[in-house]
This record gives structure tokens, C-alpha cells and sequence, in this order.
């Protein structure tokens, strides 16, 4: 019977003594295959273009990590991602919005590390009680306004156009170069997007307007 083929594994961590312990330990799994190990987020896309990976371990901390992950659909779409340290809960939100398949916390044992990889190839879950029960909180906070006035009826033109660049990964810098604005103006309508809606987080954005919306209007806002 022929042997399942390892999952392949791609670390993209900044701080060097982090991805190398990984890489260390998870080449001791004879399940994983590691691939490739990236400090930044240029190198994890041209690397990823390059390998092909089952999965990519995410640094969360790293500045543009929420387009990294839609640079990630673009180059890899197979590849599942799983978030590692993870250290506000609010931002726990905009990272399930992305796409991160699971998310890992900086006191998770390696062998945690490795049941998360396993589990995202398995299309599960693993996440800790805390971010758990962020993500249980948000959805009941969604519920308690059922029938809101949709999102994109509560913005200005500009503001649906950079809410539905914000819903596809970009960061304010790359709002404004996509836009031709500068980043203060990016920055100032972001601004006026989160006191409308009523929120504070970008992903908590995003994720109203994929509650409250139907698929033609969020469509309409990235249109706008």
C-alpha cells in the first residue's frame, strides 16, 4: 500500500529564532514535509509560487498579513492557511474573514502546531478557547441586528469603493496607489467607514458587510 504523501509546509515568520525552532520541530514529523521557510512576505509569495505548499504557517504580526493571505489565494489557491500568534482578539475577525484556517497561539505546544496542520488539511478548526470565544461573541453581536440598514447605504460612493478593497486584502497603502489618493485620505476614510458602522476594527467592517449584504450588493460595493 503506497505511503500518503507528506503534507508540504511553508513557514513564513519574521524573527529568525522562531521559523527556525519551527522548521526544526516540525521536520521531526514525518507526516510534514517542509518545503520552504520565508522571513518576509515577498520572499512567502514568490515561494509559494515556486512549492506549491499544503499549508503556509503565517506570522499574524507581520504588518500586511491580511493581503499576504489574498496574495496567497491568488498564487496558491490550494494552500490552506494557519495563523500563528495571534495576539488580539479583535483582529481574530478580520483574519477568519481572510481565509486563515486556523489560528495558533504563542503558549501552543509544537504539537499543537502539528495538530492545527493536520486539522486544516482535514477542512477543521483548531483555535483556542479565547479565540473561540471571540469569534462565538462576534457572531452574536451580528445576530443582534438582524435587519440592519445594509452596509452600503449607510456610505459615501469612495467609502463602499475602499470598504470593498478593504474586503479583498489590500492595506491602506495599497487603497491609495490602486485609488490614486494619498494615504491620509485612505486613512481618513477608514475612519469615517468604522464610526458609521459603528465599529472599530477594519475586519469587523469587512465582516458586517458580508452579514448584512446580499451577495449582488457586496459585489456592487467592490464595484463602487
Amino acid at each position: 500500500m503506497t505511503e500518503p504523501r507528506p503534507t508540504r509546509v511553508l513557514i513564513a515568520v519574521s524573527v529568525r529564532f522562531y521559523r527556525e525552532g519551527l522548521e526544526r520541530i516540525l521536520r521531526g514529523n514525518a507526516r510534514l514535509d517542509v518545503v520552504a521557510t520565508a522571513p518576509d512576505l515577498a520572499s512567502m509569495v514568490e515561494l509559494a509560487t515556486a512549492t506549491d505548499p499544503d499549508i503556509v504557517l503565517l506570522d499574524l504580526k507581520f504588518e500586511e498579513r491580511l493581503s499576504a493571505v489574498t496574495a496567497l489565494r491568488r498564487v496558491a489557491p490550494g494552500a490552506r492557511v494557519v495563523g500563528l500568534a495571534v495576539d488580539e482578539d479583535a483582529d481574530v475577525i478580520a483574519w477568519a474573514e481572510a481565509g486563515v484556517s486556523s489560528v495558533v497561539t504563542p503558549d501552543t505546544a509544537a504539537e499543537g502546531v502539528a495538530e492545527a496542520i493536520h486539522a486544516a488539511m482535514h477542512d477543521e478548526l483548531r483555535c483556542s478557547p479565547r479565540v473561540a470565544a471571540t469569534l462565538l461573541r462576534r457572531v452574536g453581536h451580528l445576530a443582534e441586528g438582524r435587519n440592519p440598514a445594509p452596509v452600503g447605504a449607510r456610505l459615501t460612493r469612495r467609502e463602499r469603493q475602499i470598504l470593498g478593497l478593504i474586503a479583498d486584502g489590500l492595506s491602506n497603502k495599497e487603497i491609495g496607489h490602486r485609488l490614486c489618493i494619498e494615504l491620509a485620505t485612505v486613512k481618513n476614510h477608514v475612519h469615517s467607514i468604522l464610526d458609521k458602522l459603528g465599529v472599530s476594527r477594519r475586519g469587523e467592517a469587512v465582516a458586517l458587510l458580508r452579514y448584512t449584504e446580499s451577495p449582488a450588493e457586496v459585489g456592487l460595493v467592490r464595484r463602487n
